[in-house]
């Protein structure tokens, strides 16, 4: 199989299926969970 593009990558996929199931659990977290989660995510960055 010939890779015309990145979307054409099973990992590529895999992660997009991946993301989805990451976004349907946090909707169902508390507004301050989500925050929690997004101060966390900012400082793995530093």
């Amino acid at each position: 199989m010939k890779v015309k593009n990145y979307k054409d990558l099973i990992v590529w996929q895999k992660s997009i299926e991946l993301v989805y199931e990451i976004y349907k659990i946090t909707k169902r977290f508390l507004p301050e969970e989500k925050f929690g989660l997004s101060i966390a995510d900012a400082e793995s960055f530093h």
